[in-house]
């Protein structure tokens, strides 16, 4: 009785056994579907299904401006990346990938300057085929600009509790950060897009909320410029603005803004930006010159030289600033126009 049971124990084993390889078998051979094998180097199996991406990028400005630049190309999969380096040639950019695997790929272009930052940039997503060279065109425009704001909040150690700060712009975009000694200072930094801002500072107690803010700033003008750091000195009493000027390839604005009366009308008027081609015009107010940046009121198109407004849209103001902006088909915002004021009688 005792050997039938050790017999049968020894077959059990080695059934369980011989099912433990089939399974690892199967793990090493993969489920269903094609995999891509990767050498220990980390390089493409020579055997492995892949094929290459011709890119070809153009970029916004004058080609001589640019040519011979360094440009950096990525191509990105989950944790691989592979990169590769050329030059501006005639205005534009052509270049073949080395083999990379099958399916879909992510494309990263930087164009750098001669200072060495990246003033230009551009991405886009492409399905990489087996043994195949697949074109791919990049529109590449203005790489963002970095503002970083050196914050002397001194003037805030007497608040009792937690101190919270809030770098905002007139464009919604904004930064939290804590300020865990006021005796300090706070820097700050945001990425945006290359163009002109109103940035303010808002200081509060304990948590975001309206009735625990303690101080708002007055808002001041500032420019971001395309691969450019923009440094801002930021204290309670005064702002200092420190700008690194850079080029910028936005267009032109409009000029020679008017603002005239007609009865219970107003009528804004332009000369047209010298830029072609152009998607239209972006028309801002502000009511409030010290506490509030521009808001957009208005899009216009492109052929659009003058607005038409009733008086009474801005009935609760007592005056009103109006500026121009050009927009191009890549959405590039040129700078602001001069200023005009209306003037309402309450």
């Amino acid at each position: 009785m005792l050997s039938s049971k050790v017999k049968q124990y020894r077959w059990l084993r080695w059934v369980t056994i011989w099912l433990m390889i089939a399974g690892l078998a199967f793990l090493a051979l993969g489920c269903s579907g094609r995999t891509t094998p990767v050498s220990r180097s980390g390089t493409i199996d020579p055997n492995a299904p892949a094929g290459a991406v011709r890119t070809m990028a153009t970029l916004q400005g004058e080609p001589r401006e640019v040519e011979g630049w360094k440009v950096e190309i990525s191509y990105v999969r989950g944790k691989m990346v592979v990169k590769q380096e050329t030059v501006v040639k005639d205005g534009g950019i052509s270049i073949e990938s080395p083999r990379l695997f099958v399916g879909d790929w992510q494309i990263v272009l930087h164009v750098f300057g001669p200072s060495g930052n990246a003033l230009y940039t551009g991405r886009a997503e492409v399905t990489v085929q087996e043994d195949t060279t697949t074109p791919l065109r990049i529109t590449l425009g203005p790489a963002d600009g970095k503002l970083v704001v050196t914050l002397d909040l001194s003037e805030f150690s007497n608040i009792g509790g937690l101190i919270k700060g809030r770098l905002m712009t007139n464009e919604d975009a904004y930064v939290n950060f804590d300020i865990p000694e006021p005796r300090k200072p706070v820097e700050v930094s945001m990425d945006l897009p290359p163009r002109q801002y109103d940035i303010a500072v808002a200081i509060y107690k304990d948590t975001y909320h309206a009735y625990q803010r303690v101080y708002l700033s007055p808002y001041q003008t500032l420019e971001i410029n395309s691969g450019t750091t923009t440094r801002v000195a930021w204290r309670p009493q005064v702002g200092l603005v420190d700008i690194d000027l850079d080029i910028r390839e936005q267009p032109k604005p409009p000029s020679n803004v008017t603002l005239s009366y007609q009865g219970g009308w107003a009528v804004l008027s332009w000369d047209p930006s010298p830029t072609t081609p152009l998607t239209g015009y972006r028309i801002y107010t502000r009511t409030d010159e010290q506490f509030l940046g521009y808001q957009l009121w208005q899009e216009v198109d492109a052929l659009t030289k003058q607005w038409s407004f009733s008086l009474g849209e801005f009935a609760g103001a007592d005056r009103v600033s109006f500026v121009i902006t050009a927009v191009d088909p890549l959405g590039h915002e040129s700078t602001r126009s001069n200023s005009v004021l209306l003037t309402l009688d309450q």
